[in-house]
């Protein structure tokens, strides 16, 4: 439900912008900078991750509630896609974004200094297999999730799985607001990846239409809760997780199946870094051109929560450790050109961005 002054504030600011049009352009850009603004200085908005609902909000009513005229679009870039002219100035920056969706500097210390241990890897990768064969469509999901990384609404409806080798998949999905499907690009998958996409056809075969018409944000509303009580119960007593820490799901999909890809198939040729943001698809991260902003990314996107223990549980920090195993193959992207580590040929303070050869944005 939309909170009380943002109601208030939809009733005065939305009225005067849907009247506005391509040659009112600087006086829509004049009250959406003055409106983020106002937000800016409510008290209980003073953290930066706190305007992401109400600017997400806003924009969705845009979307829903202002037609489309011969005056009143835009071309955005990042869909190709004609939108109403408000939603070009209604919005922050990437630069902007990245600051909202970071967590605080306090977990982000955390996170770096007392990162959680998988004590029992082999384990939790015997709990993906018995996941993806069961008979409950959250287990499956939360199985799927633990195998490749992908978030739920992409293994429900979205997601395009295929078999590229015998332990991974080209996977594409839209990535963004604006339903635009992204370039397929490969993903490692933990277990054989027969046992992946029989688990992502039973699970659509038991929804069959029921996702059909619905948004995104609905499809997650109606199940997430179910997905999440399946992951905790399942893998509680094999995956640590923040005292604060309510979103399971996520750390299983984000945290802990990164970790696991790259001590599995990592080569030691490649960044670890890079390695992990190839295969969630963070193009941000890859784009980055700073340290400090890569390592910000990739502690904000778990990448860092989790490390596996050896049996004396010591770290264990391998990397591509199956690479040598029948039938597991490299990543296509990591066979085609060499990606220097950060520690070869990259200067600190002129990082170049470090991008495999892949497409999409995250």
């Amino acid at each position: 439900m939309v909170s009380k002054w943002l109601q208030e504030r939809w009733e005065v600011l939305l009225p005067t912008l849907a009247s506005l049009g391509q040659g009112q352009e600087e006086e829509i850009k004049r009250m959406c900078e003055a409106e983020l603004e106002v937000w800016r200085q409510r008290p209980s908005l003073k953290r930066a991750i706190s305007l992401q609902k109400p600017l997400t909000e806003t924009r969705n009513r845009i979307r829903e509630t202002f037609p489309l005229t011969d005056g009143n679009w835009w071309c955005n870039p990042k869909s190709g896609q004609k939108e109403h002219l408000v939603l070009k100035y209604l919005n922050f920056s990437t630069e902007e974004w990245i600051q909202i969706q970071a967590p605080s500097e306090e977990e982000l210390r955390e996170r770096r200094e007392h990162p959680l241990s998988l004590a029992r890897p082999w384990d939790l990768l015997e709990k993906v297999e018995q996941l993806l064969q069961s008979n409950g469509w959250p287990e499956m999901v939360v199985g799927i999730g633990l195998a490749t990384g992908r978030g739920i609404v992409e293994i429900l409806q979205t997601g395009h799985f295929r078999r590229k080798s015998a332990y991974s998949i080209l996977f594409a999905a839209p990535m963004t607001v604006y339903e635009v499907l992204c370039d397929p690009f490969e993903v490692p998958t933990l277990v054989r990846v027969e046992a992946v996409l029989s688990a992502v056809d039973r699970v659509r075969q038991f929804f069959g239409n029921h996702f059909q018409g619905l948004r995104r944000r609905d499809i997650s509303q109606q199940c997430r809760p179910q997905i999440q009580e399946a992951a905790y119960k399942q893998v509680w007593n094999l995956v640590p997780l923040r005292p604060e820490e309510r979103n399971v799901y996520t750390s299983l999909a984000h945290g802990v199946y990164p970790q696991l890809a790259a001590w599995f198939y990592c080569p030691a040729s490649v960044d670890k870094l890079v390695y992990l943001a190839t295969i969630q698809n963070h193009r941000k991260l890859l784009g980055a051109t700073s340290v400090e902003m890569r390592v910000t990314l990739a502690l904000a996107s778990l990448y860092s929560e989790y490390v596996v223990l050896d049996g004396e549980g010591a770290v264990d920090d391998r990397r591509g450790i199956h690479l040598n195993e029948p039938e597991v193959e490299v990543l296509e992207v990591f066979q085609q050109e060499d990606v220097p580590s950060q520690e070869e040929g990259v200067e600190e303070e002129h990082l170049v961005p470090l991008m495999p050869t892949i497409c999409a944005t995250r």
